[in-house]
């Protein structure tokens, strides 16, 4: 379970390129989120030629790309034609805000590189860099989520604070009831000894 993002290309009559987008990967995958691409090795890459089917990269993935003590996945999404479609990421959750503004700002930089765009399925739009804090919000909102349902979210760096549920009942309603009980088994109670008595 994570928060997801997805790069797409601007149009479709210029695809991403399988190639450009591995090599990119697997040096984030190397060297972390921080590292720049060679500006000079990806621009010829970019204006080349692309083929109608492209084959599959070198390294058909899908990476593990380190960031801080989390690590963002990615896999190149092909169509069902064969040809690249994007790049699909998956930021898990349980991680701290600063991670996620890392991978949303690394995923932001690829898009560029790639003149593609960045979308996110759960604000159901585009992304750019002056909506990442709408991300963010959203991201908040998951790990939230994710933290009450019980059973199907693991935390094991302790990350998110979890609370016990509030009690349905309050302290003071337990003993109004509890008082009230004991009123109705003394008045059972007298009306048994009453009756017995009687007669």
């Amino acid at each position: 379970m994570g928060y997801e993002l997805a790069i797409r290309p601007r149009n479709q009559e210029s695809p991403l390129q399988a190639a450009v987008l591995a090599a990119r990967l697997e040096r984030a995958a190397r060297d972390g989120l921080d590292a720049e691409p060679p500006r000079e090795a990806a621009a010829p890459a970019e204006t080349a030629p692309t083929p109608p089917a492209e084959a599959a990269p070198a390294s058909p993935g899908p990476w593990s790309l380190p960031n801080g003590k989390a690590r963002l996945a990615a896999r190149i999404y092909r169509t069902e034609t064969g040809a690249v479609g994007g790049v699909d990421f998956e930021i898990p959750l349980g991680g701290s805000e600063a991670e996620l503004r890392d991978a949303v700002q690394f995923v932001l930089r690829c898009a560029d590189d790639w003149s593609g765009l960045v979308f996110d399925p759960q604000l159901g739009r585009e992304l750019t860099r002056a909506t990442a804090d709408d991300a963010v919000a959203k991201w908040r909102e998951s790990q939230s989520y994710a933290a009450e349902i019980s059973g199907l979210y693991d935390d094991p760096r302790g990350v998110v604070e979890f609370q016990a549920p509030p009690p349905v009942v309050s302290a003071r309603a337990q003993g109004v009831l509890l008082l009230a009980a004991g009123f109705l088994v003394l008045y059972w109670l007298v009306g048994v000894l009453i009756e017995s008595v009687a007669r």
